[in-house]
């Protein structure tokens, strides 16, 4: 990954972080590292702990951020949920998967963030 799309992609990550705190989430933790992946955010939307994918993007040219959320994605952040869940001993509760989709100019500013519930599962 390259410097400057790693820090859009840490920028985007911040950016989700205060999104979803205005949001009423309880962030837990950022870029949780597991055997198969990473999880972008793990927080709590009231009782519901909630996995979060951040998907950053500059231009349309490759499509939208939460277009860039594939099948296969999908499939391993389902993954990345059980094995999490496993991990931790979360014996209760529901677990789902959310995205925040950011658009930003070239100037650094967001021109569109949407927080997208249930979006994958």
């Amino acid at each position: 990954m390259t410097r400057s799309r790693k820090s859009l992609g840490a920028f985007g990550e911040s950016y989700a972080v205060a999104l979803l705190t205005r949001s009423g989430y309880r962030v837990l933790s950022r870029n949780v590292r597991l055997t198969s992946g990473e999880i972008d955010i793990v927080a709590r939307d009231g009782e519901t702990l909630v996995f979060v994918e951040v998907r950053t993007r500059q231009s349309d040219r490759f499509g939208s951020p939460e277009e860039s959320v594939t099948r296969a994605k999908a499939q391993r952040l389902i993954d990345l949920g059980h094995e999490y869940v496993q991990a931790h001993d979360v014996t209760s509760g529901e677990w789902r998967i959310d995205v925040v989709a950011l658009e930003v100019d070239r100037k650094g500013n967001v021109t569109r963030a949407d927080l997208i519930k249930s979006a994958v599962g």
